[in-house]
């Protein structure tokens, strides 16, 4: 199935922003929770309405939880190739060396990697 060009491009910002996105979901919510609480209502309640309702927090969420299902349905060498590539992010040849498989190999993992991840999304 051929992707369109911006699609593709938000799913690989998506894999590669992957573990910022994970620390700032602690962050945001770390915010939340410790928010100065407001004289009248229950402070624990408003915290946790919070929590579930904030749209930033439930999107980025999703999007992590997209990627990390993918990520755990992965055999060893994409794995690798995941770890290479999108948290360590050393780049083509070094990813190429490290796993190791030639350049072509590279671009087919990345494809079905980034496939995967946008059916995962509801992106098609």
């Amino acid at each position: 199935m051929k992707i369109d060009k911006k699609v593709y491009n938000y799913i690989e910002f998506e894999l590669q922003h992957y573990e910022k996105s994970k620390k700032k979901i602690e962050e945001m919510k770390t915010d939340i929770i410790e928010e100065e609480n407001e004289p009248l209502g229950k402070p624990a309640e408003k915290k946790a309405f919070k929590l579930m309702t904030t749209v930033s927090l439930i999107q980025l969420e999703k999007r992590v939880q997209a990627i990390e299902k993918v990520k755990e349905s992965l055999n060893e060498d994409y794995k690798k190739f995941f770890e290479w590539n999108y948290i360590i992010q050393a780049g083509i040849v070094k990813t190429c060396n490290e796993i190791p498989i030639c350049e072509r190999t590279y671009y087919n993992m990345r494809d079905k990697i980034v496939y995967a991840v946008g059916q995962e999304m509801g992106l098609f």
